[in-house]
């Protein structure tokens, strides 16, 4: 173990320089060993030495003087540089040099580094132990993850829905749109939220809902096709069954369809009249037959196509979204009555038709004088409405009483391409012999397309 000067004395000769602060607290602390100078300098060839001579006492003295001076100016670096690492020591503790006061000499003297106290170093404003209060995200808010998403699904249903039922389709598709995109808004601000869930399903709600009104737009579209192409069809219908009608008859056919498309060209652009007047004509004439009212298709027809093939009516209502046209003949007997519902794009449609004709089936008299006994009637078996075939046939009736005083066949449509048939046949004769019935009334209907009759309903002078 050697002196503090020594060692500095050492680590000159071998370094050519002054210890550093920092190496003479590492040599303090090792208690100024040597033996790691001592190796180095043996490492380096030693120059050689000079061959001795007297020295003269006053150089002796010279060299005597020298050497203590180099001894004080050692001892002056060696405290200087416990200054030194003694003020550094200081400046980086926060606790100031009393905090650390100076190890025994027969003590290894710690290293301090000023890192060490950087890191343990804590910000003032929250003291020692303290946690910082995250700030509040926005994704945790319940208007992204809650309200938003609520907001989307209830808008995107409702305009969906819309759009099949009301014109035009197109703009509900556009809000539709803006829907998903406020679902897509929440989500977007709820993806680092751990209440996203709602944000997801308002997102594919909005995206299926997107998808119901295109379809929307599709279905209106297809509609209005379906009734351009049914007036269309309807309005070039030719009557084979008419070419012996007379020439005058044609001719006024032809100018009431002239005048009536003029007055539908004026509403053309927004859908049918509801003015009752524009379906009226006092003085039509009745160009109505079997033939030609099987033609109609209900729930295709329009109202305009059918005036621009059969004229106006003789008389019309209007109630709410219902128009009724009646086209009468010369009798009750002929006659015809058509009801029509309104649509969303304001063409009145062919909901309900039926037709009064005269028929062959039945041969009536005036004079008719009665042939019907009590036990005849009661003999009829009537069949009922949903199965007609049960009931008495027309034609094994009329082998007894081939004519009756009146006879009134009746055809209806409530569907295209399906017709329903009714005959009813009156035998009245007030002044009828006795044992003969004075009243008689029978009703026939026909099954499903056929075109035999069944009795269905049958009424006595006694009301059986």
């Amino acid at each position: 173990m050697s002196t503090k000067a020594e060692w500095a004395e050492l680590f000159e000769s071998v370094h050519g320089r002054k210890p550093s602060p920092q190496e003479f607290l590492d040599a303090k602390a090792a208690d100024f060993d040597t033996s790691a100078l001592i190796a180095q300098a043996a490492s380096v060839d030693a120059p050689a030495k000079e061959p001795a001579t007297e020295e003269t006492p006053a150089a002796q003295v010279v060299s005597d003087t020298e050497e203590v001076a180099q001894e004080d100016d050692i001892a002056d670096v060696a405290e200087t540089a416990e200054d030194a690492v003694a003020e550094q020591v200081s400046n980086e503790s926060p606790f100031g040099t009393a905090a650390f006061p100076e190890a025994p000499s027969q003590q290894p003297t710690p290293q301090f580094d000023s890192s060490m106290f950087e890191k343990a170093s804590i910000p003032t404003t929250q003291g020692f132990g303290a946690v910082p209060n995250p700030a509040p995200s926005s994704a945790d808010k319940p208007v992204f993850n809650l309200i938003l998403p609520i907001v989307a699904i209830a808008l995107s249903v409702i305009f969906a829905i819309l759009s099949w039922f009301v014109s035009p389709a197109w703009l509900f598709i556009i809000l539709t749109v803006l829907a998903l995109a406020l679902a897509m808004v929440s989500l977007i601000f709820s993806l680092k939220s751990s209440k996203k869930l709602l944000s997801i399903i308002a997102t594919a709600v909005a995206g299926v809902m997107l998808l119901v009104s295109i379809g929307g737009l599709i279905f209106q579209i297809s509609q209005n096709s379906n009734d351009n192409a049914g007036s269309s069809k309807t309005s070039k219908v030719a009557d084979k069954d008419d070419e012996d009608d007379d020439s005058d008859s044609k001719s006024d056919s032809k100018s009431n369809s002239k005048s009536n498309s003029k007055s539908d060209s004026k509403s053309d652009s927004k859908g049918d009249s509801t003015d009752v007047n524009d379906y009226i004509d006092k003085n039509a004439k009745f160009d109505w037959n079997e033939s030609k009212f099987k033609k109609l298709k209900a729930g295709k027809d329009s109202a305009k196509s059918i005036m621009k093939t059969y004229g106006k009516a003789s008389d019309a209502q209007m109630s709410g979204d219902d128009l009724s046209m009646t086209y009468s003949g010369k009798d009750y007997s002929e006659h015809v009555y058509l009801t029509f519902k309104k649509q969303y794009d304001g063409t009145f449609i062919l909901s309900h038709a039926s037709g009064n004709f005269p028929t062959d089936a039945v041969q009536t008299d005036d004079s008719y004088k009665s042939d019907w006994t009590k036990e005849q009637f009661d003999a009829l078996n009537k069949g009922d409405y949903s199965n007609p075939s049960n009931g008495t046939k027309l034609e094994d009736i009329l082998k007894d009483h081939p004519k009756a005083s009146n006879a009134e066949y009746t055809i209806s449509t409530v569907r295209e391409g399906e017709f329903k048939k009714e005959l009813s046949v009156s035998y009245n004769d007030f002044k009828a012999e006795d044992g003969k019935l004075k009243s008689v009334y029978l009703s026939f209907d026909t099954t499903e397309d056929g075109d035999t009759f069944y009795l269905t309903y049958k009424s006595g002078p006694d009301g059986d």
